[in-house]
């Protein structure tokens, strides 16, 4: 007898990938609470290919540890049963901030995030993005990834304020990594006075770069010397990964940012949020510089992305209009993203000799310093110049796209002050 129109269970007779596909677009917790819908989806929600896992999903710290340990054992379970069920495709943690000041009131915290990790690795992971959990980076296990492809870190502002200072390994064996994204990592410069620290990165094709530096290790505790090395020259950040089409730097652009292979490199962004610590006019403008000849070397983008802060950096730059640029022949788009003046560069313009118009607050200040456009465009007029003014957005919604994009306009004239 044939089922009826009723009691016809279409959840149940889903195949496996269509049914994993559906729970993707959920976090875990909620992934786990669709079991109600069917007897079958109960197995399947255990054996999730992406985990999606945010402690603001939780009531306490103590529950989301406990969720962790859960989905270990369940998993750990499954494997032993069947090696088919093991895969793991995406692991994606993320901690509250507050929950890093209470860490220490639960501190298995740590340890099942490093078994979540290890879990992960060992299970074939291709996309992975999770927070720094303690002082101890739990670099080894990545060190032999053959499948990791996407790789996401991240500094908590909890181990920046007390001055913890995270080195990024020099070498990493992740033969299949094609996204990576860094966030507040230091990178140690050679002799030399440049750091090289991706390339052995044959297949990176997207780099994402925030609040990334590179350190003198001779001067890691004098701030105003940060930046340079014993000959009070710019510390370079090498770029040699052969296959970077896509490349993203947000923070201090007084580093010198030097790409090797240029001809890959096709689309760039740049948020220039500082240029250093020091305020004098000569320093801030020898700093600005370093920007504009880290944009001199790469003749071959097609689409640049800048932020407005960018470009008041560019601005600093003594006689900049008379510098001649020799660089962006191809581009064909140039997008600014406006934003407020960050409050190290509304010091510099405000007290320095630098001025802004009209005694502007640093959370309104959203202006273009006039001709700094054109500078960049003058050798490919013809390309598209979009403004994308300046939303405050939900940090949950930042959240939320910032996932989406881990996973997977008419161009008008910039008007200018």
């Amino acid at each position: 007898m044939s089922l009826t129109h009723e009691t016809e269970d279409r959840f149940g007779d889903l195949p496996d990938p269509v049914v994993f596909h559906i729970l993707s677009y959920l976090n875990t917790k909620e992934a786990f609470q669709t079991c109600i819908l069917s007897k079958r989806w109960n197995n399947l929600t255990n054996n999730l290919p992406i985990l999606i896992l945010d402690s603001d999903q939780f009531e306490s710290l103590e529950k989301f540890d406990r969720a962790l340990s859960q989905i270990l054992s369940v998993r750990n379970g499954f494997d032993e049963d069947d090696d088919s069920n093991s895969v793991l495709d995406t692991l994606d943690l993320t901690l509250s901030p507050i929950d890093f000041w209470v860490r220490d009131s639960f501190p298995w915290t740590d340890v099942f995030v490093k078994r979540m990790v290890r879990y992960a690795l060992s299970h074939n992971v291709r996309r992975l993005r999770y927070p720094i959990t303690c002082n101890n980076i739990p670099f080894q296990p990545i060190f032999a990834s053959q499948t990791l492809s996407s790789l996401d870190l991240s500094v908590p502002r909890c181990f920046r304020e007390l001055g913890s200072i995270f080195l990024f390994p020099t070498h990493l064996n992740l033969p299949s990594l094609t996204h990576l994204t860094l966030s507040y990592f230091r990178f140690g410069a050679a002799d030399d006075g440049c750091a090289d620290p991706f390339s052995a990165f044959n297949k990176l094709n997207t780099l994402t770069l925030i609040s990334c530096f590179v350190l003198n290790p001779q001067v890691l505790n004098c701030a105003t010397r940060m930046y340079r090395d014993d000959n009070n020259q710019p510390l370079k950040l090498r770029i040699s990964s052969p296959n970077l089409c896509n490349f993203s730097f947000i923070g201090n652009t007084s580093q010198k940012l030097c790409l090797t292979h240029l001809s890959s490199l096709k689309h760039l962004f740049i948020d220039a949020e500082q240029i250093g610590f020091r305020n004098s006019a000569a320093v801030v403008q020898d700093d600005a510089a370093v920007l504009l000849s880290s944009l001199q070397d790469l003749p071959n983008i097609r689409s640049l992305t800048v932020s407005s802060n960018t470009l008041q950096v560019l601005s600093l730059v003594s006689n900049l209009f008379e510098v001649k640029f020799t660089s962006f022949y191809n581009l064909e788009s140039l997008e600014v993203q406006m934003k407020p003046i960050s409050g190290q560069l509304y010091t510099i313009l405000c007290f320095g000799k630098f001025m802004i118009p009209g005694g502007i607050q640093p959370d309104e200040a959203t202006i273009i310093p006039d001709g700094v456009i054109d500078y960049l465009i003058q050798n490919s007029p013809s390309a598209n110049v979009s403004v994308i003014p300046y939303k405050i957005q939900d940090p949950r919604e930042a959240q939320t796209r910032g996932r989406r994009k881990f996973f997977g306009k008419k161009h008008t004239k910039a008007k200018q002050v």
